[in-house]
């Protein structure tokens, strides 16, 4: 196994859900978590969906604690794709320029306690994967006027695709895995996961979806998985960690598990990565890595409780150090 279970809070706020970690060491020596927050009156689900926002946190350790700095991409109104929240951030650096991926959601309908669960199927149908583009990790961000990648009718995307996963390839293009559902019929009944991958040579090309088929889903060799996280080692090699959404690969649902790959596209399983140990979900991985691409910390969105069904579970961003 990769890492243990000697978990410590990272980073927390009182009054908010919070979710999704993604560091990164900036020029300034010091450590940039993106994440997600959102107010616990909106309940976790679907409030991860409708009011999440993506903001920065710093620390002077990659253990944290980290220290709220600014909201990073804030509401901006339903005319917007990535209108009323955004969700999910990943960092990656391409040479001097930094990318930032994640999702955002758009509707035009209040919520209000007797919509909130409808509001759930509503907004995750407009979910799409953005790329916000800056110089400086401290910004100011350019959000993109359209997706990055989108649904498409007729393939397994068709319902919504989520959960970017980007890793900057040798010779400079960007490949991003992605979650994605797809509508079953008619009456708007949807699969469970698949992933797909998507490939631009550049932040100013368009991304195009490699494969028609998934590369992970139900209907595939590989099995459900969800939360892809990349990396690409010293010789080559392309490296995943994702959650095993149903415990057929791992045998525990929700633990950690180790793919690797020649091309980024054909995964082998190679090892449990983490557990979830006693505690009701842990999602999200993320590596921080060093200089020389080893393994510093592991970060993961936690609770203590079951999130998506009580609305009195705390959640917040674990780290775990790597120990060789």
């Amino acid at each position: 196994m990769m890492f243990d279970n000697d978990l410590q809070p990272s980073f927390k706020m009182e009054g908010y859900y919070v979710w999704c970690g993604s560091v990164i060491r900036g020029e300034d020596g010091r450590y940039h978590m993106f994440a997600s927050r959102w107010k616990r009156e909106h309940t976790f689900h679907p409030g991860w969906s409708t009011h999440s926002e993506v903001v920065r946190a710093v620390a002077d350790t990659p253990s944290g604690p980290f220290e709220f700095q600014e909201v990073v991409l804030p509401a901006r109104g339903p005319e917007y794709w990535d209108g009323c929240a955004t969700h999910c951030p990943q960092i990656v650096k391409r040479g001097n320029q930094y990318l930032l991926f994640y999702i955002g959601t758009s509707y035009a309908v209040e919520v209000t306690d007797e919509n909130r669960q409808d509001m759930g199927t509503i907004s995750r149908a407009s979910k799409r994967i953005g790329m916000a583009v800056a110089d400086s990790l401290c910004g100011p961000w350019k959000r993109p006027e359209a997706p990055a990648i989108t649904a498409k009718p007729g393939t397994f995307y068709s319902y919504f695709v989520s959960n970017p996963a980007p890793v900057i390839e040798p010779d400079g293009s960007i490949l991003v895995l992605f979650k994605a559902r797809k509508y079953l019929d008619q009456s708007c009944k949807f699969s469970n996961f698949y992933i797909g991958a998507a490939r631009a040579a550049d932040p100013e090309s368009p991304f195009e979806v490699i494969s028609p088929e998934p590369l992970f889903g139900p209907d595939t060799p590989n099995g459900v998985i969800e939360d892809p996280f990349l990396w690409i080692d010293r010789d080559g090699l392309y490296h995943m960690l994702a959650k095993d959404m149903l415990g057929t690969i791992a045998g525990s649902e929700a633990d950690g598990m180790e793919f690797v790959s020649e091309n980024g596209v054909d995964w082998k399983f190679r090892q449990i990565a983490y557990t979830r140990g006693t505690l009701a979900l842990r999602e999200r991985p993320f590596i921080l890595f060093d200089e020389n691409k080893e393994p510093v910390a592991l970060y993961t969105a936690t609770a203590e409780i079951f999130p998506y069904r009580n609305p009195a579970a705390h959640t917040w961003n674990s780290v775990c150090l790597y120990k060789k």
